[in-house]
């Protein structure tokens, strides 16, 4: 289990966590795991995303006399929950057949489990003010989620490769305008962040137990807010405008699992260079 959480820049109270689980089968193949996103602050706590991966019946694909099923149909495929939402699964590939046959067929291209824009607030009151005047407060916060897999199957090289990429994106937009006859004046401010999580895989067929190496990363983060300030006079036709802008970024990074996988990855890749040399 790998649970990784970091802060927002710019907060103190709000935060989110990625967390993943991972099983496998007493043979040392793949069987489920299930990676989620969560949101938190001091009083709340909100599970925005799961994914769910599961196998089942691999051990036949591999010709292992110990498997408990053998009658067991192969099978790999991925679900998703959002915002409590259970979204459709989706199916790799359901029996040898279809295995090989989209193993044939496959373009290369990662399939959509997850593709849209969530209008998470949509705010809009008038307030009173003391001296007669009216002022308007608009805010608004969206969440764009895509999240892909791929996996990529090689006969002759016994190898297969897998990646899981969830990109998020967060835009949150705060205004308050004041308008009569002699001026307007708004004041706006904006805060948007983006980011990538992958979660790579690679499996070797060549021996018993199977060799396998995990990978996760994180990729950078941009995070920009931005001021505004306009106020404009209809008798001199005269506007004034002010704009601040902040810009960071939380830099990306890989998060080891243990050493027995970091080892297992660097023996992979050094005979994957080997190959590719020769």
């Amino acid at each position: 289990m790998t649970h990784i959480s970091y802060c927002f820049p710019g907060t103190n109270d709000t935060g989110s966590t990625y967390g993943l689980d991972l099983l496998f089968t007493e043979t040392g193949l793949f069987k489920r795991s299930i990676s989620d996103i969560t949101l938190y602050n001091d009083n709340h706590q909100l599970k925005a995303i799961q994914v769910s991966i599961e196998a089942q019946g691999l051990e036949s694909i591999m010709g292992n006399e110990a498997a408990d099923n053998e009658d067991e149909d192969a099978m790999v495929g991925m679900s998703a929950v959002l915002l409590g939402i259970q979204l459709r699964p989706v199916v790799f590939f359901s029996g040898y057949m279809d295995l090989v046959t989209k193993i044939f067929s496959s373009t290369g291209e990662p399939s959509n489990v997850v593709r849209g824009n969530i209008l998470l607030v949509d705010y809009l009151q008038w307030l009173p003010l003391q001296s007669g005047l009216q002022a308007i407060v608009r805010y608004q916060g969206a969440l764009g989620l895509e999240i892909s897999s791929k996996i990529d199957v090689s006969i002759w090289d016994q190898q297969s490769k897998s990646n899981i990429n969830a990109k998020a994106g967060l835009l949150l937009d705060f205004t308050t305008e004041m308008d009569t006859s002699f001026f307007h004046i708004s004041m706006k401010a904006q805060a948007d962040a983006e980011t990538s999580v992958n979660l790579d895989s690679i499996m070797q067929f060549t021996g018993f137990p199977m060799q396998m190496c995990l990978e996760l990363r994180q990729d950078n983060m941009p995070y920009r807010e931005t001021y505004i300030l306009s106020e404009t006079f209809p008798a001199s036709n005269t506007t004034r405008t002010v704009r601040k802008r902040r810009t960071s970024i939380l830099w990306g990074r890989e998060f080891p699992f243990h050493n027995a996988n970091s080892e297992m990855c660097r023996t992979l890749k050094d005979a994957e260079d080997i190959t590719t040399v020769l």
